[in-house]
């Protein structure tokens, strides 16, 4: 599927109370390209108390890092 297809609506982790409700501390994941291709890895971190976005990184398959500070 082409990432311009990709379905970006609400996500579970879009909202503090649908991080809290799930006690959602963690979402890892993988985006690939429509070929199949890896393109980027990341890491997403919450706070379970408040159900805010602590911090995170991500990896791109150009050998990109990127980490966003708390």
């Amino acid at each position: 599927m082409p990432l311009s297809d990709y379905w970006d609506g609400e996500h579970v982790w879009d909202t503090d109370t649908g991080v809290q409700d799930l006690r959602l501390e963690r979402v890892r994941g993988y985006l690939f390209d429509k070929s199949g291709d890896w393109i980027q890895e990341f890491e997403s971190i919450f706070d379970i108390a408040d159900g805010i976005y602590k911090s995170g990184w991500q990896k791109h398959s150009d050998g990109i890092y990127q980490e966003d500070a708390a």
